[in-house]
């Protein structure tokens, strides 16, 4: 049993923080772990899941913010940025289809994002600002072609 790490505690606050809900953090939490604890990083892996999945239902805008991610993630698989294994051959989903190289594009969220975080971690209001970066970037790449 494995507890969440920095990344997606911090997730966990940010949307608890979205949805209004930071007050009521450890109720929640409570809540999601049938009393055991009221801190997110003594969660399981299941109930940290659970948590993040109906905060995300809460959001308004959880829809239209995952489109914008999901722009981001599809620009990335556009450039070959695939994830590997320790050979170098692509990693490949249950459809054949190579696995889009996460901790390389949350990488470039924090580095060069202009408000360097994770991409899990900027807002709705965030986000346009974040794709329109993602999408210079992109077509430096394919202005070298």
């Amino acid at each position: 049993m494995s507890s969440p790490n920095a990344a997606q505690i911090s997730l966990a606050r940010t949307l608890l923080s979205r949805t209004g809900n930071s007050s009521r953090k450890e109720d929640i939490i409570s809540g999601f772990t049938a009393g055991r604890t009221a801190s997110i990083s003594a969660m399981t892996d299941a109930e940290f899941g659970a948590l993040i999945a109906h905060l995300r239902t809460l959001d308004p805008n959880a829809a239209a913010a995952d489109k914008m991610r999901k722009k981001i993630i599809s620009l990335a698989h556009e450039m070959g940025w695939h994830k590997k294994d320790g050979t170098g051959k692509l990693l490949l989903n249950k459809n054949r289809k190579p696995i889009a190289d996460m901790p390389r594009i949350d990488g470039w969220c924090k580095t060069y994002g202009h408000l360097k975080k994770s991409l899990d971690n900027y807002t709705y209001k965030e986000l346009p600002t974040l794709v329109t970066q993602f999408t210079q970037v992109y077509n430096q790449y394919l202005n070298k072609f």
